[in-house]
């Protein structure tokens, strides 16, 4: 039991060691994205980046709403079965996932940091239940 906990542990501090090496070297659109994500300057809502879910590191993750942003280079049309079994194993741990290629970011990122709001917001009123979104409107 306890070789197995601790492979388990080691495996997870690889993940987040790899996610870090990650976070160092994004490519240009998940870093045009993340100036537009980070310290909640798209309407307020908390965003992470190269996030270690399962045996997966996602892109953007906001948690709150459960909704995880995918930024698609080259490389995906190359591994899109692997994609659809990454999107469905995520999808059955409640996320859900927003997609966009890397020239979307790069030729219009304000559509797609308003698209992204729209979709947090709707996702937390929905999963919590509330009337109210915990995310500010734009000119509160």
């Amino acid at each position: 039991m306890f070789s197995e906990d601790k492979r388990v542990w080691q495996m997870h501090k690889r993940k987040k060691s790899y996610a870090r090496s990650l976070r160092k070297g994004m490519t240009e659109a998940e870093d045009a994205l993340w100036r537009c994500l980070r310290n909640r300057k798209c309407q307020g809502i908390k965003f992470r980046r190269q996030v270690p879910i399962g045996p997966y590191i996602v892109d953007f993750l906001c948690v709150s709403a459960k909704l995880i942003i995918e930024l698609d280079g080259d490389i995906h049309n190359a591994q899109q079965e692997y994609d659809e079994d990454r999107a469905s194993e995520l999808q059955r741990r409640g996320y859900r996932i927003l997609r966009f290629s890397n020239k979307d970011v790069m030729n219009n990122l304000s559509n797609v940091c308003t698209s992204i709001a729209e979709v947090a917001n709707t996702l937390y009123v929905h999963t919590y239940k509330t009337e109210k979104s915990i995310f500010p409107s734009p000119g509160r």
